[in-house]
């Protein structure tokens, strides 16, 4: 089953379970989808006749972290499979070395994607907070720290697949984006 069409409880207790998937990339791909979510809904508190000047930057905003949101939902099953197909493929001697490269190379395309698409949705949410509703403005920073937070998980699930210098220089980088996002948002 999908993890859009399976309840959060259900999911949240096979992720416990002793069970290779789902595991940290889908659960970074799933606080992503959250944080998306979570902004999405500060910019819907600041749409209306109130803050018709601000709509030219919220309708955008909440249409693309709705498609984030969604398709985080997404990465997180493509990641259970990915992981899936990794570990079965420990089991097969016969397996040719290109299917072999593929698999492992499909594995590390799920967390370095949910670490870029994080990196685009916090710095999109920390441009739209100066201009957000103020009643909801701490919704869209927890937004910004959800997002940053699925952003390290995904690279530590990344970093386990062992990327290339390049894949991993920019994964650095969209790591490096979303504490930008974040900075000022933390104490001190």
């Amino acid at each position: 089953m999908s993890t859009a069409a399976t309840a959060i409880g259900d999911w949240v207790t096979q992720l416990g379970a002793r069970q290779p998937t789902p595991g940290g990339g889908a659960a970074a791909a799933l606080a992503a989808a959250t944080g998306a979510a979570l902004g999405a809904m500060a910019a819907r508190y600041t749409t209306g006749k109130r803050w018709a000047d601000r709509s030219g930057q919220t309708e955008p905003l909440i249409a693309l972290l709705d498609t984030l949101a969604a398709g985080f939902l997404d990465l997180a099953d493509r990641d259970a499979k990915a992981y899936a197909a990794l570990q079965a493929s420990w089991k097969q001697n016969d397996l040719d070395p290109a299917t072999k490269a593929q698999i492992e190379d499909d594995a590390r395309a799920v967390p370095a994607t949910i670490l870029e698409r994080c990196a685009d949705s916090c710095e999109s949410i920390a441009t739209f907070v100066p201009n957000c509703n103020p009643m909801i403005v701490s919704d869209a920073k927890a937004a910004i720290h959800l997002l940053a937070g699925a952003a390290r998980a995904a690279w530590h699930t990344l970093l386990i697949n062992q990327p290339n210098t390049d894949m991993q220089s920019r994964a650095e980088a969209q790591l490096q984006r979303c504490s930008a996002a974040e900075q000022p948002l933390l104490p001190g």
